[in-house]
């Protein structure tokens, strides 16, 4: 069974209370993926590098104090969605929101970073234009939805160095917003933890929130 409720800025939490062990698995979701970019990549780099940094973390300062309490996070784009996944052990789960709410609502986007993961994201697009599997895709994709549809748009070399820090800004404070977020957490839930979701999310406000602020 799950049970939901709705935090005061409108967030909605799912919580399927399953298990035995004192482990939980936090799911946050955004009406974010790339059906929402207005150009290739901006949707999957956006996501990629909520965790290089952020207002009050630098990206390694976050991963320390992730390994430090043994919480497990993974980012992910597609093309309807994006979001944050994070497992935790419940006593750590004050924390595991507060690093939550840095890395989603407060990333900086640091130009360095950001150049580097594009150098590295386009190595990778090179050798993978070398499999018949990926170019038939891709060619599948752009016929169905024509070369104009963001599930169709056709990834160019040109692309990779079109990202620049502002346009994740923007896209950011446009998507990754109250309005557009969904929470599941399952697993043992945590007595306070509508309590605690209230404390750290549903105090922003439904509206676009500039990267960093």
């Amino acid at each position: 069974p799950v049970e939901s409720i709705v935090l005061k800025n409108g967030i909605s939490l799912y919580m399927i209370n399953a298990g035995t062990e004192d482990i939980a698995r936090i799911e946050f979701v955004f009406k974010a993926g790339m059906a929402r970019e207005p150009m290739a990549l901006l949707a999957g780099t956006t996501n990629m590098m909520l965790s290089e940094g952020t207002r009050n973390y630098t990206a390694e300062e976050l991963n320390s104090t992730l390994d430090f309490y043994g919480i497990f996070q993974n980012l992910s784009a597609d093309r309807d969605s994006a979001g944050l996944n994070m497992f935790f052990l419940n006593k750590h789960i004050e924390k595991a929101l507060e690093l939550a709410v840095e890395i989603l609502f407060r990333p900086v986007f640091p130009e360095k970073e950001l150049n580097l993961m594009m150098k590295k994201r386009l190595a990778g697009y090179r050798i993978s234009r070398e499999k018949v599997q990926n170019i038939a895709s891709d060619s599948f994709y752009e016929a169905v939805f024509g070369n104009n549809h963001p599930y169709g748009r056709p990834i160019k070399e040109k692309d990779f160095e079109a990202i620049t820090p502002p346009l994740l800004k923007v896209f950011h404070s446009e998507y990754y917003t109250p309005r557009n977020m969904a929470a599941i957490i399952s697993g043992k839930i945590h007595e306070n933890t509508p309590h605690l979701f209230e404390k750290y999310f549903g105090s922003f406000p439904d509206t676009a929130l500039p990267a960093g602020n």
